[in-house]
């Protein structure tokens, strides 16, 4: 499986991670073969924030033996009352859970430690205070390596991540809402300040699949989509049982044509306006075998100034754009009417 930076962390992470929201209320044994076949499939980031003593125990016994081969990310935030998660922002509890969940994973250390589900304007002021306080004192102590902050509103995203306190973001990333203007301002918040991105609800809690599967939407639709942003390192979908995980695994072997996502898009109304790339690759396959989808990214991202995201990115491109021989085929191909050629030669010339 192909990995990407998370940012300036320097971690290197699989394209797709684990997340574990829902293997809670299933079975020890379902949890610990969904987490083995992940990681025998090249999975190296698992997202975990459950607050529930009997799954925490559940994943400490499933991670025995294969801690090291994993980035694992947890939350500061999460408590439970009689079965049910439940976020928190008194401090005591938080700490308590999180010493708690160390004890219970059998680690001394998680590798991103995430301000937990802020969203409100009141909990983004108590995350990038005393909250961010206590995770830093836990990150000076080695109990985490870095710092990250989930939520779902782009103002309490971005003011996290402009705040220069936090290295990885969590956040939402799904096709439904492409065109999106608040959340094209995170993702390029994260760029312009280097903090990685990890894309949850890439299937929008699975009403993607539900609803779009009759039109021909898969899991690799939805995560091709997420991982065409910019910003993005990872995607954690959730699978519940060994057969969702194979769906999502099957984006590591999928060809092109599996990963065009371009006529869901379509379908979903993306907007007016002139030509745009929406990194589909409905134009491949390029007989130079260059991945236009990717450079296309990197040029848009480069030309809205965030030149070490671009520069980092283009640097591991298997084929430079400067190998493009202008045959055209993919402008023909292109349901938006992009010049690809054209694009090629600006991403050569300008990052070449």
């Amino acid at each position: 499986m192909k990995s990407r930076m998370l940012g300036r962390t320097g971690l290197s992470v699989a394209e797709i991670g684990l997340g574990t929201e829902y293997l809670l209320n299933t079975s020890q044994e379902n949890l610990s073969a969904v987490v083995h076949a992940a990681v025998a499939a090249g999975v190296d980031y698992i997202d975990f924030f459950y607050a529930q003593p009997e799954i925490r125990d559940w994943m400490g016994h499933a991670l025995q033996g294969i801690r090291s081969q994993v980035t694992l990310a947890a939350h500061f935030g999460a408590a439970e009352t009689d079965g049910q998660y439940r976020k928190t922002n008194d401090m005591a509890e938080s700490q308590a859970y999180f010493d708690d969940l160390l004890r219970r994973l059998r680690t001394d250390y998680v590798d991103v430690l995430f301000l937990h589900n802020v969203d409100k304007e009141e909990d983004v002021d108590l995350a990038l205070g005393p909250f961010l306080d206590q995770v830093r004192r836990y990150r000076d102590q080695g109990q985490a390596r870095y710092i990250g902050f989930s939520g779902h509103t782009a103002a309490g995203a971005i003011r996290a991540v402009e705040s220069g306190a936090i290295d990885v973001l969590m956040y939402p990333v799904h096709i439904g809402e492409h065109g999106d203007a608040d959340r094209d301002a995170v993702l390029a918040a994260c760029c312009a300040h280097d903090v990685g991105v990890v894309a949850m609800k890439v299937f929008a809690g699975g009403k993607l699949i539900r609803e779009r599967a009759a039109d021909g939407f898969t899991a690799v639709h939805g995560l091709s989509y997420a991982l065409s942003r910019h910003g993005v390192a990872t995607a954690v979908p959730g699978p519940a049982n060994l057969q969702e995980l194979r769906e999502d695994l099957a984006f590591i072997a999928s060809s092109p044509e599996e990963r065009d996502f371009g006529k869901q898009l379509a379908a979903m109304d993306p907007g007016d306006g002139g030509p745009t790339c929406v990194y589909c690759n409905h134009c491949l396959p390029c007989p130079e075998d260059i991945d236009i989808g990717a450079v296309s990214r990197i040029l848009d991202a480069w030309e809205a100034g965030h030149a070490t995201w671009a520069t980092r990115e283009y640097a591991q491109l298997a084929v430079p754009p400067s190998a493009c021989i202008d045959c055209g085929q993919c402008a023909e191909r292109c349901p938006w009417g992009v010049d690809s050629p054209d694009r090629m030669r600006r991403a050569a010339e300008a990052l070449g």
